[in-house]
């Protein structure tokens, strides 16, 4: 019955192991930032809607620029990054559509395409810094400057990004500001976010958000980062708070705590009757058996804490297991700390009769 039984016990131990082995990442979202333009234009404003559908999967996003030439007549160059979105890339110039122009013909004055063979071009801003980028992730347009201030207007959709990197799972809309930093200027940003779910939104950048019904609006009067994050924040059950707070650590010190005292308890009533028994199974053998039961019941407060969370567990936790090797350290410590008092109790009761 024991040969089973331990076999059962390593399978369910590895099939914690092997889970714990995948990425952090659930499900890797779509990646975008904002527009790319040449040393001619100023960004006077840049307004971004999102709309969020209510399971936080898929998020349509309409954006706005306000542009400024420095002078009017001929074609200017915009560049967009975007990674993995989903559908409806579209872009248009006061509202007068855009096609998109082959990656080989960009013609940035600080573009070089450096590797037709990987489609990789590289965008210099100056001297010390640059960027490299697959054409396959880069939209490209260039306009005709009719007017010196213009609107461009783009929209698509993208997919949330599922981190499990943590005891819960991370949703997100990312969207990259750093070409941003190279703009001749960046004036004011608006951030609305429409979201009908029953969770309350957050924003990387602020915490001074203008609420009202399903509308979230943050503005910032400048640059206020290089990366922008929207997620929603999970509010899970008080137990599960409790248990996220003590920690599997913490469970597993209270564990060996508890083992040891009832150890020590067995160890003090054979010698207060004079009942020593065997060396080896009244004081070996347990310090052997308790640390392992402990470090089994340490990996399963994982699985237990997961239960608690619900569907919102990340399941996620690396290689715990890994754990095994302080095996030895906690044998050791148990079997000191039962040796010494089983001695001290014996001595103790010894002295009394």
């Amino acid at each position: 019955m024991k040969k089973p039984f331990l076999i059962l016990l390593l399978l369910s131990l590895l099939s914690f192991s092997w889970a714990n082995m995948a990425s952090p990442y659930q499900q890797e979202g779509s990646l975008s930032s904002t527009v790319v333009v040449s040393d001619d234009l100023q960004v006077l404003s840049e307004s971004i809607v999102m709309t969020i559908d209510t399971t936080f999967e898929y998020c349509n996003y309409e954006i706005e620029y306000n542009i400024e030439a420095d002078s009017v007549g001929g074609k200017l160059p915009l560049a967009f990054v975007t990674l993995d979105y989903l559908q409806g890339f579209e872009v248009s110039v006061d509202d007068v559509p855009l096609q998109s122009i082959d990656g080989y013909d960009i013609a940035f004055p600080f573009s070089v395409l450096d590797d037709k063979e990987r489609k990789v071009v590289t965008i210099a801003w100056d001297k010390n810094e640059s960027k490299s980028y697959d054409l396959d992730e880069l939209h490209y347009y260039e306009i005709d400057v009719q007017q010196k201030v213009f609107v461009v207007k783009v929209s698509y959709t993208s997919k949330s990004w599922i981190d499990r990197s943590d005891w819960l799972k991370d949703y997100s809309f990312r969207y990259s500001l750093s070409p941003a930093e190279h703009w001749n200027k960046f004036g004011k940003l608006t951030l609305v976010v429409n979201y009908s779910g029953k969770e309350d939104l957050q924003c990387n950048l602020s915490d001074d958000v203008k609420k009202s019904d399903s509308t979230w609006i943050w503005s910032f009067g400048g640059l206020p980062g290089k990366y922008l994050v929207i997620s929603k924040k999970i509010e899970i059950n008080t137990l599960a708070q409790l248990c996220l707070w003590i920690t599997p650590e913490g469970f597993g010190v209270l564990f060996f705590a508890l083992f040891l005292t009832l150890h020590l308890r067995g160890i003090r009533s054979r010698n207060k009757q004079g009942q020593k028994g065997i060396y080896f199974f009244s004081i070996v053998g347990p310090s052997i058996i308790f640390p392992f039961v402990v470090f089994i019941l340490y990996c399963f407060t994982y699985s237990a804490i997961d239960s608690l969370i619900g569907e919102e567990a990340s399941r996620y936790h690396g290689y715990y297991f890994l754990m095994i090797v302080f095996y030895p350290v906690f044998m050791l410590l148990h079997w000191i700390i039962a040796h010494s008092m089983n001695e001290n109790y014996s001595n103790q009761f010894l002295k009394d009769q």
